[in-house]
């Protein structure tokens, strides 16, 4: 009781109270949908068992379709907020309870149906039709104790609203809602891997008023799929009946990413490639940056990271910077080693607009794979190919490198004599392997910290200086011949 006599005082957060009709018209939706029930403010203490959590109008951007960022407000619910008692909504969720949420690789397991697809009907035109079930979400119910733990007020109308569906804020929506949606791809999947289901006679009558599909791009060459190093099970269920296919096209927008069936091919829409190439080139010319900027653009960098995961590896220095620009309130220097980086993700970016090979993106067999070694005195490869090198070290640089520096130069160096001789095609698929796991490790990703107050005791600033430049440039050599650079 003593919590929700402190939320009713205390009432939102800053942004909602300062915008209080923007508030209004995006919580008023629930109610006008029936997905929230309205009860007078004043009659809260009287109900046994409600919560009220704080609620905020946060600033979001988005992207016009010419790459301008363009402002708009976003309602959060605040259920993680701790009043008096030192706990909160969120707080009190059994999450030993919680199913565990799959949504994360959604991207990767749809582009690798696609290339199976294709490798089991070569000359067939996939025809892709995507449902917006956005509104699904809000129509999950929730159970009657819950939603009095899900309750929010507006203060200026003395009316508190009960949630009577999962909201944003909730610890365990989003288990909630993965349990519902893995239900419905399960079972549609079992529905297409159904031989006794006959797509003709078991179908949605509505599916005749949907508009007729694009017509295929017959100009344009199919995509070949390669082979994959897994087994994935593709139904042999299709369709002749265009209208059947409600609309499907071989071009669709899947989470922010354009999917191209026929070339088998995905790209970063160009909107967002100019939108997010130019905030980072602001920060490259200006030389600083506030903590907010930051972390838009780290996201923005994770999202490209779907599709091109060695972004992670140059995503170090910028959280460290993030967190002293948070921590400092203001903006933040930004010094060559981060600059350096924002120059070569934007090349990331760049390479994601180009479009990427869906074949690059699934577990395939590698064209050619690689093996190197190191000792003190020298290091050396050779490839599946027959191509082998060595180099002694010079009596004078002698035990001036870790060998774990000297297995991770020896690994980059086997790859990089054949791009310099030309052997090495576009969308290629190497396989780096040595028998450090540590210098294979520092392709992908380090979590070491590049500020020497910040780091361990045994932090050598210059051997990572020389580490992050090595990597850097192996990154652009990938990048430019667009290599799929994997490691053991």
């Amino acid at each position: 009781m003593s919590d929700l006599q402190e939320a009713l005082s205390r009432g939102n957060h800053k942004g909602a109270k300062e915008k209080p009709e923007v508030f209004k018209k995006l919580g008023i939706k629930d109610v006008d949908y029936g997905f929230a029930l309205p009860v007078p403010l004043a009659k809260l203490l009287k109900i046994p068992g409600i919560c009220l959590a704080p609620v905020n109008i946060a600033p979001q951007n988005t992207i016009d379709e010419h790459g301008n960022i363009i402002a708009k407000d976003r309602l959060t619910h605040d259920q993680s907020f701790k009043f008096g008692s030192g706990t909160s909504v969120n707080s009190r969720t059994k999450e030993e309870s919680l199913l565990p949420c799959v949504f994360g690789q959604a991207l990767r397991r749809h582009i690798l149906q696609i290339v199976a697809t294709r490798l089991k009907f070569p000359d067939a035109n996939i025809l892709a039709v995507k449902f917006d079930i956005k509104s699904a979400y809000r129509r999950m119910h929730i159970a009657f104790e819950t939603a009095l733990r899900s309750a929010l007020q507006f203060e200026e109308e003395e009316i508190a609203v009960i949630m009577l569906r999962l909201t944003f804020g909730g610890k365990a929506c989003p288990s909630e809602w993965g349990a519902a949606s893995e239900i419905l791809c399960d079972l549609t999947n079992a529905l297409l891997n159904d031989p006794s289901w006959d797509p003709e006679e078991l179908y949605n009558p509505q599916s005749d008023d949907l508009p007729e599909p694009a017509s295929p791009m017959e100009d344009v060459e199919l995509g070949q799929a390669r082979e994959l190093a897994i087994e994935v099970p593709v139904s042999d269920v299709g369709s002749t009946d265009f209208k059947a296919e409600a609309g499907a096209t071989e071009l669709k927008m899947v989470l922010g990413w354009l999917c191209d069936y026929r070339r088998l091919m995905v790209s970063l829409p160009h909107n967002k490639f100019v939108a997010w190439t130019n905030e980072l080139q602001a920060i490259i010319d200006s030389k600083k940056a506030e903590a907010k900027q930051l972390e838009q653009n780290i996201g923005r960098l994770i999202h490209v990271a779907q599709i091109l995961p060695e972004i992670y590896h140059f995503l170090n220095r910028l959280r460290c910077l993030f967190e002293r620009a948070k921590k400092r309130g203001k903006p933040i220097a930004v010094k060559d080693d981060c600059l350096a980086d924002c120059r070569l993700l934007q090349l990331y970016i760049q390479r994601a607009h180009e479009g990427i090979s869906m074949n690059s993106l699934v577990p395939q067999k590698p064209s050619i794979v690689y093996r190197s070694d190191s000792c003190p005195h020298g290091l050396g490869g050779y490839s599946s190919n027959g191509r082998a090198w060595r180099w002694y070290v010079p009596e004078e640089l002698l035990y001036r490198a870790t060998n774990n520096l000297l297995e991770h130069i020896a690994s980059i160096i086997t790859v990089w004599i054949d791009v310099i001789e030309g052997t090495l095609q576009p969308e290629d698929c190497i396989l780096s392997m040595t028998d450090s796991s540590t210098s294979e490790g520092w392709h992908k990703k380090t979590n070491f910290k590049t500020d020497p107050v910040e780091a361990d005791c045994d932090f050598d600033p210059e051997e990572a200086e020389v580490r992050t430049e090595i990597c850097r440039q192996f990154a652009e050599i990938c990048v430019k011949n667009k290599l799929v650079h994997h490691v053991q």
